[in-house]
């Protein structure tokens, strides 16, 4: 199932990605960083899971 607003977010960040002096570099810098956090906050959760 489709949703029809689904692309407006991506679309809003491709153009702020496209007006930076190097558009693949932040975008790759954005994506590590929401990795990393999302890595972090899985590893945050399972140790409180184990107490």
């Amino acid at each position: 199932m489709a949703y029809p607003h689904s692309n407006l977010n991506f679309e809003k960040m491709l153009m702020k990605f496209i007006t930076e002096e190097g558009p693949m570099l932040e975008m790759l810098t954005w994506l590590c960083e929401k990795l990393m956090n999302t890595e972090v906050a899985s590893k945050i959760n399972a140790d409180k899971k184990v107490l």
